[in-house]
């Protein structure tokens, strides 16, 4: 991978992960909203609600915090499976990506739960 293109990849992946931490932060805040009983529902309802946003949120700070270690390593952008160079196009949509789009297709194939896990 071209070295313009890296750097600019990791500043990408870098200004990521300053904005999900940020985001988790917000989120891990428990909010109060008095002591009534309807106040407890809705703290109760917030709260559910953002364990799911925050599981999503800290996935994809791990994605990017390996995309960012694999650069500093000098194995970014090599597909964990066939160990061929990812797309840079692939990349630029998708900085944090680790497998190539045949291994991802491949994957998604043979383990389609994988894909779409919330269908059980």
């Amino acid at each position: 991978m071209e070295k313009t293109n890296l750097i600019k990849l990791e500043k990408k992946l870098l200004g990521a992960q300053k904005a999900y931490e940020k985001i988790l932060i917000k989120i891990k805040k428990y909010p109060d909203y008095g002591i009534g009983e309807e106040d407890n529902v809705q703290e109760i309802e917030e709260f559910e609600e953002s364990l799911g946003l925050r599981k999503n949120i800290e996935k994809a700070l791990k994605e990017v915090g390996r995309a960012i270690r694999q650069i500093k390593k000098g194995k970014y952008g090599i597909c964990l499976s066939c160990k061929k160079e990812i797309n840079p196009k692939r990349l630029e949509i998708y900085p944090s990506a680790t497998l190539c789009v045949a291994c991802k297709s491949e994957r998604a194939r043979r383990k389609p739960w994988l894909r779409f896990p919330w269908r059980g």
